[in-house]
């Protein structure tokens, strides 16, 4: 337990590396950790229906998104699957690629005085703020400067109070004697507040956003979401950036910033693009790359927990019920049967034709199988933009001094920011 509260990614690390593929951790809460692509195989795709997500995680984001397409289960999740998945994705809300552009800009002019100036900055926090930006104005269009810093300011206090609850173990209870969790509550509010405006606008007169096409949702039988429903998912939403996307893009210029070769090469080849050119998938193949391997290096979500409902055998060991199954993108894919010099930023891994052939689960930054995210390439896209806006205009430099500590969460980020400096490029 002590190694857990440390450093929990590294504490399933040892265990992997001291036990083999299969790793029985006891402690309060007995879990087995499955690093082998067959074994993550086995839990997400072929037993899929034999497992479900942690009560925990379950219960601590139901406090934010409520019942959605994330947390629902059953008939209620394939009829929230089939009207919500389709719709969170680049191409299926409107102006995508304008709206996070005007965010990425956005962040972009106010980098412009902190360049100037060689002044320090942590960067998850910035990226934070803009990736709150361009997921409002997906779901409603621009916000203005005040809207922004409201909207920003409770996504921050609502999110960061459940992350934290996804993996506690006997901690804090929710009771309104606690400062922190008055602050949640608040949150929350502000955030209910914002959106059942805007849903209730749309449901009278239809916007170009995200939030109409969720009012507008139709079934098969013509049923559509109610207003809490469209409110759970728009949050859905908005967590899911909140979660994925930054964290990605600061660990992408960390990398970069302690690889200099590769820096070069993909500014070089950003230097080549238009502002007007969308970073679609395969128009620079260099960041396309360098994005996969900051993601199998890094992944944004780094563990999840499934639970057999029934007994199992996975790896010639049995699997009790109720046990709770780790799986961890950021293990498995430091596996080296599967990569070879695992630890290496090598974004070249990735490259066009030439890539080999691996196991459809030895990467899996969105998870996988039915219940994989749905707005896992949408998060890529979000990612590329980032990279493509802010990288083609700025060469980021982190201070190599800065030991990283790492949060007991699901987020892979630091507890402790990431303080970089910067230089104009354009």
């Amino acid at each position: 337990m002590p190694a857990f509260v440390r450093d929990t990614p590294q504490a399933f690390v040892d265990g992997w590396r001291e036990v083999g593929d299969i790793v029985r951790f006891r402690g309060i809460r007995e879990m087995c950790l499955l690093v082998h692509p067959d074994f993550v195989q086995h839990v997400l795709a072929d037993r899929h229906d034999n497992y479900r997500r942690s009560e925990t995680v379950t219960q601590a984001l139901s406090m934010l998104i409520g019942d959605s397409s994330f947390t629902a289960r059953g008939v209620a999740w394939r009829r929230r699957a089939r009207l919500v998945h389709p719709l969170f994705t680049s191409s299926g809300i409107p102006s995508f690629s304008a709206r996070v552009g005007a965010a990425i800009e956005a962040a972009a002019r106010r980098w412009e005085p902190l360049a100037d100036s060689g002044e320090s900055f942590d960067l998850y926090d910035e990226l934070r703020t803009t990736y709150v930006d361009a997921a409002g104005r997906l779901l409603v269009g621009e916000l203005d400067a005040d809207e922004l810093e409201r909207v920003r300011a409770a996504a921050v206090v609502a999110n960061e109070y459940v992350i934290a609850k996804t993996m506690a173990v006997g901690g804090p209870p929710d009771i309104r004697l606690r400062p922190a969790y008055r602050r949640y509550l608040r949150a929350v509010a502000a955030l209910d507040s914002w959106l059942g405006a805007a849903i209730a606008a749309r449901a009278a007169e239809p916007q170009d956003d995200l939030l109409s096409a969720l009012v507008a949702a139709r079934a098969e039988d013509g049923s559509q979401l109610a207003p809490g429903e469209v409110r759970d998912e728009a949050m859905t939403f908005l967590h899911t950036v909140y979660a994925a996307v930054p964290a990605a893009l600061m660990w992408f210029f960390a990398l970069l910033s302690r690889h200099p070769v590769a820096r070069e090469q993909l500014e070089a080849e950003l230097a080549t693009a238009t502002a007007e050119q969308a970073p679609e998938p395969g128009v620079l193949p260099y960041l396309d790359s360098a994005t996969a391997e900051t993601l199998r290096l890094y992944p944004p979500l780094w563990v999840f927990a499934q639970v057999p409902l029934a007994e199992d055998e996975i790896g010639g060991y049995r699997i009790p019920a109720g046990v709770s199954v780790v799986l961890s993108p950021f293990i498995t894919h430091r596996h080296p049967d599967f990569w070879e010099n695992a630890e290496d930023f090598q974004p070249e891994r990735f490259a066009g034709q030439g890539a080999p052939q691996r196991h459809s689960y030895a990467y899996f930054p969105f998870s996988g199988g039915p219940r994989q995210c749905p707005a896992g390439d949408l998060a890529l896209a979000m990612i590329r933009a980032g990279a493509f806006g802010l990288g083609r205009r700025y060469r980021v430099e982190h201070d190599h001094g800065h030991e990283i500590k790492r949060r007991r969460e699901f987020v892979l980020r630091p507890a402790n920011g990431l303080p970089v400096s910067i230089e104009r490029l354009t």
